[in-house]
């Protein structure tokens, strides 16, 4: 469980890219000799003027590494204070699905289109469609975060049930 969500940030950083290389695709269709950085540059600017925290490029990775970070310290703190492990596995449990929650509700549609809309050149009928590539994009790496932090939630509470069970274990040994 520990290493879970570790393994997937770069996995839902990846993503992001996609996201991005993807709205810029949405973006250039069928064009030739057309600059891709410089259009993916333009995608991340449409998602960094949103003023959406959310929407920035970087939120999911910086996400994960939070989330990463959390197990990290729980994971000591078990080391350090096994006593206290069902509250310290509970408590992380509860802020890792407040954290998926969180990125599951990330994505606003309204405030891509309205990027997209004020920072590029295209038609409507072609904004509509980077728009809808940018969140159906978003949506998908935002799911694949989500599912991770969850996967690393319910490795917790298999984690706290095989620490019941050696704690009970260690008892009926004792005595």
């Amino acid at each position: 469980a520990f290493s879970l969500v570790g393994e997937g940030a770069s996995a839902a950083a990846s993503g992001v890219e996609t996201v991005i290389s993807e709205g810029v695709d949405s973006i250039t269709g069928t064009m030739e000799d057309v600059d891709t950085q410089e259009l993916q540059t333009q995608v991340e600017d449409i998602l960094a003027d949103t003023d959406v925290p959310e929407l920035q490029p970087e939120y999911l990775s910086n996400e994960l590494d939070e989330a990463r970070n959390e197990v990290t310290e729980a994971g000591k703190d078990l080391l350090t204070d096994p006593e206290n492990s069902e509250e310290i596995l509970s408590s992380l449990a509860e802020s890792l699905q407040s954290r998926a929650e969180a990125i599951g509700n990330a994505a606003d549609r309204d405030a891509i289109a309205e990027a997209v809309s004020s920072n590029t050149d295209l038609t409507e009928e072609e904004a509509s469609e980077a728009t809808d590539n940018i969140y159906n994009g978003l949506q998908t790496a935002s799911e694949s975060a989500q599912d991770l932090i969850n996967q690393a939630a319910d490795g917790i509470e298999e984690a706290q049930q095989q620490i019941d069970q050696a704690i009970e274990d260690a008892r009926v040994a004792a005595e």
